[in-house]
């Protein structure tokens, strides 16, 4: 009977620590460049090559936790004749002043403004986040999608010293997202691990990601979580002192 009720208040308390975070939310929004003014499940960008294979389905958002959807393979890229186009990497804008959605030869963060980019490895197991300067170069491609530049940042020698975080991606394939599939095709690859705590909480953010040919371009907008209300440390605090006493009188 002790331990039943001491466990039942241990519930209580993650449940209330973790009642605003328990699923995902979807946060992508139109990309301005695809097929449809819409959703972008099932969908690439106009004069881009069709299939699951390039599809970029959604951004996914859990507290700070981030995730990536989609046809595409993001952790062994995707292969059109001899060429293997590669995963980009992610960018961030807290400043509502970012470019995207536009085409664009700049090589430069002073035109697209992204304020982060979260730096994924090439193996697609890790990655590092950086705070991009307006003179960051960045890699773009020019294929039938202009407007999905950048793709990738180019990392300045020596970078690995302003580190501002680190994390490892989980890469699965995960067919029951609820997401539509191309002609029968309904393989999708979930990518997770991207940790937005380095991020003030209550921070509006837009988000970026794009691979190497840029047939398909994916943009969210989210919140990092806030701040704990008083109200709910108080409760908390309450449930604690609650298993305390209890404990105690218990002896």
């Amino acid at each position: 009977m002790k331990k039943s009720a001491m466990f039942s208040l241990i519930a209580l308390a993650v449940f209330i620590i973790a009642s605003g975070t328990a699923s995902a939310i979807n946060i992508t929004i139109w990309d301005k460049d695809g097929l449809y003014m819409g959703p972008e499940d099932n969908e690439v960008s106009p004069n881009c090559v069709e299939g699951q294979i390039w599809d970029l389905e959604a951004f996914l958002q859990n507290g700070n936790a981030l995730s990536m959807i989609g046809g595409y393979n993001f952790k062994d890229g995707q292969s059109n004749g001899s060429t293997t186009f590669r995963s980009g990497d992610i960018f961030i804008d807290t400043n509502n002043d970012a470019v995207w959605g536009q085409a664009s030869a700049s090589t430069s963060n002073s035109y697209y403004k992204y304020d982060y980019v979260i730096d994924i490895n090439d193996a697609f197991t890790a990655y590092d986040v950086y705070a991009l300067a307006s003179d960051s170069l960045l890699s773009v491609y020019y294929s039938q999608n202009n407007a999905a530049k950048p793709w990738r940042w180019v990392k300045p020698v020596g970078a690995e010293n302003s580190v501002i975080s680190h994390g490892d991606i989980s890469f699965t394939t995960d067919n029951n997202q609820g997401f539509q599939g191309w002609n029968g095709n309904n393989t999708h690859y979930l990518a997770t691990g991207f940790d937005l705590s380095f991020l003030a909480p209550g921070t509006d953010f837009l988000v970026k990601y794009t691979y190497q040919c840029g047939n398909d371009n994916l943009i969210g907008e989210g919140t990092t979580a806030p701040v704990p209300e008083p109200a709910t440390l108080l409760l908390l605090g309450s449930g604690l002192l609650g298993l305390a006493g209890f404990r105690k009188k218990n002896k």
